[in-house]
């Protein structure tokens, strides 16, 4: 629901829900969206969970304030990154934030 010290912890029922639903296999054919940002495909339907909980964008209040606090974090990982990009696989490099 926002950043660190404005959001919330996923209440532990959801997160058991989850886990329920790994363990069921039922998350295997769940519909998923790719993030923009990270490249990262994550489940947006999952029974018993609100979506805006399997969507943060969707929980913050002001979506542009995700935005941009996830473009920080993709900047860090980059500039993280570059100690390790000369010994690393271009295959491997492409796969980080955007």
């Amino acid at each position: 629901g926002g950043s660190y010290g404005v959001g919330s912890r996923m209440p532990l029922r959801f997160t058991r829900a989850i886990i329920d639903q790994i363990h069921s296999g039922a998350l295997r054919t769940a519909p998923t969206d790719t993030d923009d940002i990270f490249g990262l495909a994550a489940v947006i339907q999952c029974t018993g969970i609100p979506n805006e909980m399997l969507q943060p964008k969707l929980s913050w209040q002001e979506p542009a304030e995700w935005e941009q606090t996830a473009k920080q974090l993709a900047g860090r990982f980059h500039r993280n990154f570059k100690t390790y990009a000369e010994h690393t696989e271009d295959a491997i490099s492409e796969a980080g934030p955007k």
